[in-house]
């Protein structure tokens, strides 16, 4: 089932789906990562419809996977709206049974609601299922447009 997450959901969405997900992508690029600043974040995309959509996969009531979307405006068009997906994932023992396709369409779903007309979707460049993904966006419609690269700067001596 998927439906909207709960402020009681943050700490399992944390700890089962954001911490394989995002200690990867924290290492990748460099940074530490830290569950409060997420939570907090989360909680308020929770409260208020308008900054984004949090969606749960559950099974079981266990939850298997999410998905997050954040609202704002297109770059090369203010009148724009768009939903970035910034975070994505399923749990590897819940994959293959479609869960992600539903997180995703139910997604769209929800940003249509709120005006959105256009949606970004995003992966690591180089992992175990770059070309999955890359085979699956395209299925659902969705085109290359950008590779983003990242430098952590507090690093760097002047």
């Amino acid at each position: 089932m998927i439906r909207k997450a709960r402020f009681e959901d943050l700490p399992g969405i944390c700890v089962l789906c954001f911490g394989e997900y995002m200690e990867e992508v924290a290492y990748r690029i460099g940074q530490n990562f830290n569950f409060m600043p997420l939570m907090a974040e989360l909680g308020r995309i929770i409260n208020d419809d308008n900054l984004g959509v949090l969606l749960v996969a559950e099974e079981e009531d266990s939850i298997r996977g999410f998905v997050l979307g954040q609202f704002n405006f297109f770059v090369a068009d203010l009148r724009q709206p768009i939903c970035h997906e910034v975070g994505w994932y399923v749990e590897p023992h819940s994959r293959g049974k479609g869960l992600g396709t539903e997180l995703m369409r139910t997604l769209e779903t929800e940003a249509q609601k709120k005006g959105v007309g256009l949606q970004s979707l995003g992966r690591a460049v180089d992992t175990e299922n770059s070309d999955y993904l890359d085979t699956k966006y395209k299925e659902w419609g969705y085109r290359p447009f950008q590779v983003v690269y990242f430098k952590q700067l507090e690093n760097e001596t002047q």
